[in-house]
């Protein structure tokens, strides 16, 4: 074999494996793997296959929350409105859980450290008895408020971005009131600690216009 032909062949493996290179590079990236989860544009509706456990997040094109009103375990009114301008937690959870037992030290870990900053939190305490929850609240030292869904009239306002079944699930409001991510399952310390602060770290609508940070 010629010199010349060997060289040829040597050039069409090494543009072939970085073919393969490229494409691998390209499905990672689709697949959301260098960031925290996968990217998409915004809420899309429960396609009817069951939850999708996982964290997503919406860089853009973010829809708007639904409204959350009601009461909470304290008996307090509760308006989702009326925390525009912080960033807001939404944890879904009942007592009789157990993957919401097991995430809830962390999302009162991330409430309490960030207590100082525009960042609020709040549960929806779904299809429990009050009593139960009640004791729940007490036993992890919740600091945050839970709006009562014991007959589930609250979730269904959700049901474009959070499958219904979907317990423990929660998502992640920016300062303008958009969802800016969600983690159906249950979530941890670092996915919320880190989204709160991705998010803490945005210009606000109004400094963009300015061209400055809020």
């Amino acid at each position: 074999m010629s010199s010349v032909r060997r060289r040829r062949i040597v050039l069409v493996r090494i543009v072939f494996l970085l073919g393969l290179l490229a494409l691998g590079l390209f499905m990672t990236a689709e697949a959301g793997l260098f960031g925290h989860g996968e990217l998409k544009r915004g809420p899309a509706p429960d396609d009817g296959r069951g939850p999708q456990t996982g964290l997503t997040r919406y860089p853009y094109g973010r829809s708007v929350s639904p409204p959350l009103e009601g009461t909470t375990l304290d008996g307090a009114r509760f308006d989702l409105a009326e925390l525009r301008g912080n960033v807001v937690v939404i944890n879904v959870w009942g007592s009789w859980c157990n993957p919401c037992r097991a995430e809830m030290p962390d999302l009162v870990r991330v409430a309490r450290e960030t207590a100082a900053l525009p960042v609020r939190f709040v549960g929806i305490d779904t299809r429990d008895n009050e009593a139960a929850a009640r004791a729940f609240v007490r036993t992890y030292t919740v600091p945050y408020p839970s709006v009562v869904d014991i007959d589930g009239q609250v979730l269904p306002a959700f049901n474009k971005v959070l499958p219904m079944s979907a317990v423990p699930s929660t998502l992640v409001v920016d300062r303008e009131g958009r969802i800016a991510a969600r983690v159906i399952g249950r979530t941890d310390y670092s996915t919320v600690r880190g989204l709160v602060d991705d998010l803490l770290a945005e210009p606000s609508t109004e400094a963009a216009a300015r061209g400055g940070p809020r």
